[in-house]
């Protein structure tokens, strides 16, 4: 993976920062919002399981966790800890985890979001990161085609990822606009 251009030399404060969110990963945007949506009653959840997706979370086990917790609001049923919990252990085989480590994260998540009011500014954060990854991915794969593209495809290639890009930055850009 390439390193992202640093126009600005990389400071000690910077280095505790990237330390603090790897030491504390259920301290960052994916848990909070996962842990705010746990505790916010459904009405309010709904609008933000409409814009997230799973693919918006980085972490395999966060993307599984709001699954079951989409899915439960959804369903307009409770989507809570214990009921979260409840749809691990009922469901071992309809899930891509083991379901120990799912529970772990769940009570690593459980006290994540101190101010569950603020489950639409974590969303607009996972998704803010998202659409940080998607560039990335853009250039790898970009990087990739010149090794196995046909050089006539290369620029429709280049188009196409291009256009999901644009379609990325419609969404976020639609998400920034609904929450201020």
């Amino acid at each position: 993976m390439a390193a992202p251009l640093r126009i600005a030399p990389v400071t000690e404060d910077m280095v505790g920062e990237v330390e603090l969110s790897a030491a504390a990963p259920h301290l960052g945007p994916e848990a909070c919002c996962l842990a705010a949506l746990m505790q916010i009653p459904a009405d309010q959840a709904r609008p933000i399981v409409d814009v997230l997706g799973r693919d918006d979370f980085d972490d395999p086990a966060y993307a599984a966790l709001y699954g079951l917790i989409h899915g439960l609001i959804r369903r307009g049923q409770p989507h809570d800890y214990v009921m979260v919990a409840h749809e691990i252990d009922s469901k071992p085989a309809g899930i891509e985890h083991h379901r120990v480590p799912l529970r772990q994260q769940l009570v690593r998540i459980i006290g994540s979001a101190p101010f569950p009011e603020r489950a639409p500014y974590y969303a607009k954060a996972v998704v803010a990161q998202s659409y940080r990854r998607s560039f990335e991915t853009a250039a790898h794969a970009l990087s990739e085609a010149v090794e196995t593209v046909a050089t006539d495809d290369l620029y429709e290639y280049m188009c196409q990822l291009g256009r999901r890009q644009r379609d990325a930055h419609t969404r976020y850009a639609a998400i920034c606009a609904t929450i201020n």
